[in-house]
């Protein structure tokens, strides 16, 4: 701040002493011209004359000006400099006075924050999407980067392994192996991890987590579906997401579960029924789903290949590039949770706070 003032004040004492300097040049200037110009104009044939009247006026300027500069030198600028300072401060900073109390105070509490944003990016602050977090399951997102454009039909939500729950060592409570695993038999191999956890008396929760987790994603790889496993941002939560898109998969479930389906227009035309196909009213019939009756129409030429989807209602699959399926999104959503509910009672895993959603 002094040094500011120190220009400002140096540059307003210039600017006020220039013009001064000026204007008494210009009026020796003028006293030496003007008896010259007073005098009749008269044509002289002496050069002597006029060299000796122009000799004058040099001499009477050099001498004014001399006059001008030992009178600047003689000036007493500081009290000049004391009297613009003064000045200065009554018109840009009356009544102010310096408290350097309160200046070092705000210079303390600045240095303190600086330390804080200082230790807080460089020791607490991480990158949400640093790999390193990631414990055993650091692979999770590459796996899912490499799918983006997978739409599933269900997704899963489960406590992260990794994440320092409050509850993780507590004890599992005595009801939660009487009403979360509902089939305890050798059908039930899947979730065996799981159900040797729930045999464990001293088990504790984090372990029925995990193990009920890890069960659960071998068993829908093995019953057909594809799993896509990611982290929540803040890592306290696994994302598992199932969706049905393997041709193979959706014919066994269209199958066991006795789906009906709506054949295309087209089949019945080529099959000779006279139903208007411009009446709004009018609606092709659905008949059970049967890999039979689309290998007859096959044969008998009615269809160009032996494939459902030329017999039967198509719509789009749940990836970006995957072909048309003629299994609903609805039907695929009871396909997986019914697997998954003959073992495992999930709204008894979330009351027993071992499964999220």
């Amino acid at each position: 701040m002094t040094l500011v003032t120190c220009i400002c004040i140096f540059i307003s004492t210039v600017a006020a002493t220039a013009p001064k300097v000026q204007h008494q040049l210009q009026a020796v200037e003028r006293q030496s011209i003007e008896p010259i110009l007073d005098r009749p104009h008269t044509r002289s044939s002496n050069e002597n004359e006029t060299q000796g009247i122009t000799g004058q006026i040099k001499d009477k300027m050099k001498n004014e000006a001399a006059e001008t500069l030992k009178r600047l030198r003689g000036a007493d600028i500081r009290s000049r400099f004391r009297h613009d300072l003064k000045r200065f401060r009554d018109r840009f900073l009356p009544h102010y006075e310096l408290d350097l109390q309160h200046l070092l105070l705000t210079l303390v509490l600045v240095s303190i924050a600086v330390a804080w944003f200082v230790y807080y990016f460089v020791k607490l602050y991480g990158h949400d999407r640093e790999a390193s977090n990631m414990c055993s399951w650091e692979d999770m997102d590459k796996t899912f980067e490499s799918s983006m454009d997978f739409n599933p039909d269900m997704v899963f939500v489960f406590h992260h392994p990794c994440h320092p729950y409050k509850d993780n060592y507590h004890k599992a409570p005595q009801g939660v192996r009487d009403h979360v695993l509902l089939q305890r038999t050798a059908s039930c191999k899947h979730f065996h991890d799981f159900e040797g956890a729930l045999d464990d008396h001293s088990c504790n929760l984090h372990k029925l987590r995990t193990t009920l987790l890890k069960d659960t994603h071998e068993f829908l790889i093995a019953k057909g579906f594809d799993v896509v496993m990611w982290s929540s941002v803040d890592r306290d939560e696994i994302f598992l997401s199932a969706s049905l898109t393997q041709g193979k998969s959706i014919d066994h479930y269209l199958t066991v579960r006795d789906t009906e389906l709506q054949i295309q227009p087209l089949i019945v035309a080529k099959l000779g029924i006279n139903q208007p196909p411009a009446d709004p009213e009018s609606a092709t019939p659905a008949i059970r789903f049967d890999l039979r009756t689309v290998q007859k129409l096959y044969a008998n030429g009615i269809i160009e290949a032996n494939d459902a989807r030329l017999v039967f209602e198509t719509e789009f699959g749940r990836t970006k590039d995957s072909e048309e399926t003629v299994m609903v999104g609805a039907a695929r959503i009871r396909a997986i949770y019914g697997q998954l509910a003959q073992h495992i009672d999930l709204d008894g895993a979330r009351q027993w706070r071992i499964f999220k959603t």
